[in-house]
C-alpha cells in the first residue's frame, strides 16, 4: 500500500480536523491525535522545504542579515509566535523549512505554538454532541475565554519583550 502524506502538510486546515476529532474522540483523545498528526505533517513539509531550498534562502538570507539573525536567535519562541500569525500553517512550515532554524526548536515551537487555536477548535467539537444545549454551551465558552487568555498573554508576553530589548539597548549604549 502506498503512503500518501498527511493532508496538513498539503494544506488541509488542521482546525477541521480538531473540531471533528472533537466530536468523534471526545476532548482529550482529539486533541492528542490531531496535535499528533499535524505535528507530524507540519514536520514532513519542514523536511522537504529545507532539504529542496536550502542554497536559494542561503543567498536571500546573505542579504538580509537581520531576519537570519531573528530567526536564529528566537528558535523556538519565533515559531511559537510564528504559529500565532493569521498565516496558512502550510506557509509557516515551507519558511522555516527554509530558514536556519533548528529541528527541535521546530518541533518544539509548533506543538507549544498550535494549541492556542487547537484547544479551542477541539472543546466545540466535543461540545457539539453534547446530550444538553447547556453542556455545549459550557465547553463552547470554556472555548472562546480560553482564546482570549491566551491572545491577552501573548499580547503581554511581546510587550514585555520589546520592553526588555528597549531596556537593553539602552542599557549597552552608556
Amino acid at each position: 500500500m502506498r503512503e500518501r502524506g498527511h493532508p496538513v502538510a498539503v494544506g488541509f486546515p488542521r482546525l477541521a480536523f480538531c473540531v471533528i476529532a472533537g466530536m468523534a474522540l471526545g476532548f482529550w483523545s482529539g486533541l492528542f491525535w490531531t496535535q499528533l498528526g499535524t505535528l507530524i505533517g507540519n514536520y514532513a513539509l519542514f523536511l522537504i522545504a529545507r532539504r529542496g531550498g536550502g542554497d536559494w534562502v542561503r543567498r536571500v538570507l546573505a542579504r538580509r542579515t537581520s531576519l537570519a539573525n531573528l530567526v536564529h536567535n528566537e528558535g523556538m519562541m519565533g515559531v511559537i509566535l510564528a504559529r500565532q500569525l493569521p498565516l496558512p500553517g502550510f506557509v509557516i512550515n515551507l519558511a522555516f523549512g527554509l530558514l536556519a532554524i533548528r529541528h527541535r526548536d521546530f518541533l518544539i515551537g509548533t506543538a507549544i505554538g498550535q494549541l492556542p487555536e487547537a484547544i479551542p477548535c477541539t472543546l466545540i467539537g466535543a461540545g457539539a454532541l453534547k446530550a444538553s444545549f447547556a453542556k455545549s454551551a459550557g465547553l463552547i465558552a470554556v472555548a472562546v475565554a480560553f482564546a482570549v487568555l491566551v491572545w491577552v498573554g501573548l499580547k503581554w508576553l511581546v510587550r514585555a519583550q520589546r520592553r526588555r530589548e528597549v531596556s537593553g539597548s539602552s542599557n549597552g549604549s552608556a
